[in-house]
């Protein structure tokens, strides 16, 4: 027999356990005793269900259970069942969620699924070979489910991507492009003091890219000024889309004023204007016009 426990995302007392073991008539099949406790051992609800579990996660609000035939279960804090039984493409080799609303499944061939679990939502479901390994000589590094419910899948050369659901593409969070930006090894400004990763204070955005060792370089001393000038400017307006893609508004207010004074210094009327203007009225909005952008 196999037993699998987890501590519950959110929670410091509520454990899930699942212990596997053949079944007693010999049939060569597995059965899963699958139980939430306390840490006292106070136990909240048991079922059992045919099938080896190999994986699980869980948080407050949902449970999810992987079993070695490519199936997956997801349970309420009291044991019902939030979706039908899923068959997967295979195996997972990975089940992670965050706190309270989305779950992140992989299995061994590759193949992602993304949910949100409240709303019995599937946001993505992708061959990772085929999209971020495609052409690549890299391997997977890890994967991430953020609190705003965002995907985040790490590399093995470094490079960190974010899957944006409005653009339905995966976003590189990497500052690599913009080698000659004043901003990249800057040891000024709000972001760049924020020297730890694993500090709870690190917006989520300089998190993912201390991740991404977008300052394992510096950049070259003789830069040619205009092409840092197109670099920086570049940059800005980059940081600016993914922090609003990560939903971190210190970030997105960080960059927008850096964005705003550097388009005030060079006299830059034209973007100005049409920034003004695209804040008045966003064209990409299908809902009308919205005061706010992150609760700015």
């Amino acid at each position: 027999s196999a037993t699998l426990t987890v501590l519950l995302r959110g929670s410091s007392t509520k454990f899930v356990e699942v212990q596997s073991r053949l079944s007693s008539d010999s049939s060569e099949e597995y059965r899963s005793l699958i139980r939430q406790t306390t840490e006292s051992g106070q136990e909240d609800w048991a079922l059992s269900m045919m099938g080896r579990a190999t994986i699980l996660a869980g948080n407050i609000c949902f449970s999810a259970i992987g079993f070695s035939d490519g199936t997956l279960i997801v349970f309420s804090p009291s044991g019902r069942r939030l979706f039908p039984l899923m068959k997967l493409s295979g195996p997972l080799c990975y089940l992670e969620c965050n706190n309270e609303t989305h779950l992140l499944a992989v299995t061994e061939e590759g193949h992602l699924y993304f949910w949100e679990v409240p709303h019995q939502k599937a946001l993505l479901s992708f061959s990772i070979r085929k999209t971020l390994l495609a052409n690549s000589s890299s391997s997977i590094e890890g994967f991430e489910v953020t609190e705003e419910g965002k995907c985040v899948v790490r590399l093995g050369n470094g490079e960190v991507y974010v899957y944006s659901e409005s653009l339905e593409v995966w976003v590189g969070v990497s500052s690599r492009p913009f080698k000659h930006s004043e901003f990249l090894e800057s040891s000024t400004g709000l972001l760049s003091s924020l020297s730890s990763c694993t500090s709870p204070t690190v917006p989520p955005l300089k998190r993912l890219q201390l991740d991404s060792q977008l300052n394992s370089r510096h950049p070259p001393i003789d830069i040619d000024p205009a092409a840092q000038a197109n670099d920086t400017s570049s940059h800005i307006q980059n940081q600016i889309h993914l922090a609003l893609l990560l939903q971190s508004s210190q970030e997105y207010l960080h960059w927008y004023r850096l964005l705003i004074r550097r388009l005030t210094t060079d006299g830059n009327t034209s973007q100005l204007t049409e920034i003004c203007d695209s804040l008045v009225n966003p064209q990409s909005s299908n809902q009308g016009w919205d005061p706010f952008i992150l609760v700015i």
